[in-house]
């Protein structure tokens, strides 16, 4: 993606007054301060930020290309220009620990996410993990449909992380009720 690219189309829509409201995806080493400040006066008013992971060893594993000092400069980016976002999470990569996952757990209360998605990695059929996992004995083959929509609370491809760090994991959703207001 094309900084310059973006900012031409950000202040064609400021110029234009749309008056639009509209959500975006991004990664977070794409954003500038002058891009965050244009979505706001553009009408943004949310980002997906798919942050994965808050190891840096998972986020080098799954080949993210983005650190955690990445998406923290991202996030902050965000929160000054006052432009809510969106933080996506993934638990149970293949070789993830309890270690790393407490890292993703102290990283999601971090960054302050306006809203967050904490779901159960789901390797996709046709995926290489999909593969890789069946070639290493993880039986996805014979899988029913449902634990493939990351919310079924079973690791699928990981047996190494405990049921108490899952359980603590899968509980910062409640951190989106919390924020709203409604607990």
């Amino acid at each position: 993606m094309h900084k310059e690219r973006i900012k031409q189309i950000l202040r064609m829509m400021i110029d234009e007054d749309l008056g639009m409201a509209w959500k975006c995806e991004a990664r977070t080493d794409h954003l500038d301060e002058e891009i965050c400040q244009l979505m706001k006066k553009a009408g943004c008013i949310r980002v997906k930020l798919g942050f994965e992971s808050g190891s840096d060893r998972i986020l080098k594993m799954i080949e993210k290309d983005e650190t955690t000092d990445d998406m923290r400069n991202g996030a902050k980016l965000l929160r000054d220009a006052e432009v809510p976002y969106t933080g996506y999470f993934m638990a149970g990569f293949p070789g993830e620990s309890d270690d790393d996952l407490r890292q993703t757990i102290e990283f999601a209360k971090e960054i302050k996410a306006d809203y967050y998605s904490l779901s159960i990695l789901a390797p996709y059929y046709g995926t290489k993990m999909y593969y890789d996992m069946i070639e290493v004995g993880f039986e996805l083959d014979k899988k029913p449909w449902e634990y493939f929509f990351h919310q079924t609370g079973d690791l699928m491809v990981n047996n190494q992380i405990s049921s108490q760090v899952l359980r603590e994991y899968l509980s910062l959703n409640d951190l989106n009720s919390v924020r709203k207001g409604y607990i």
